[in-house]
């Protein structure tokens, strides 16, 4: 096995577990649990990028360190996205095809399940100096 077929297969497991997880979550706690797992997500998000500035050792955290934090997970993933703009101050970003949305799909997840992921990401900016 490649090692591209290698992340794609951990990509699709992490992505129905993922999925699974918070389904169970939703169907038994509603909003409430999502909320949850927002707040729980958005530090441990916070957390990581804490530990991956250390890592990556960005020359600033300002928004092209963040791009250079970002562009690690996303390559790692094999998420197609385009930098639509980079400076100092502003970085925007647009994703295309996200690999877990469509294992979320394949499980049942609630349509929630994204913002629930994207705690993380929020999370991970919060180690941003502002920009």
């Amino acid at each position: 096995m490649s090692d591209a077929e290698k992340v794609g297969y951990a990509t699709q497991l992490f992505g129905t577990l993922f999925g699974s997880a918070v389904k169970a979550v939703s169907d038994r706690y509603g909003t409430e649990g999502l909320d949850y797992l927002r707040g729980y997500f958005f530090c441990s998000g916070k957390s990581f990028g804490a530990n991956d500035i250390k890592r990556l050792k960005p020359d600033e955290m300002n928004a092209k360190g963040y791009h250079r934090l970002l562009v690690e997970a996303l390559s790692t993933f094999g998420i197609e996205y385009e930098v639509i703009e980079l400076s100092d101050k502003r970085y925007v970003v647009r994703l295309y095809d996200c690999p877990h949305a469509r294992n979320f799909k394949d499980v049942g997840a609630p349509s929630g399940i994204c913002d629930v992921f994207l705690a993380w990401d929020e999370g991970l900016e919060g180690n941003k100096s502002t920009f």
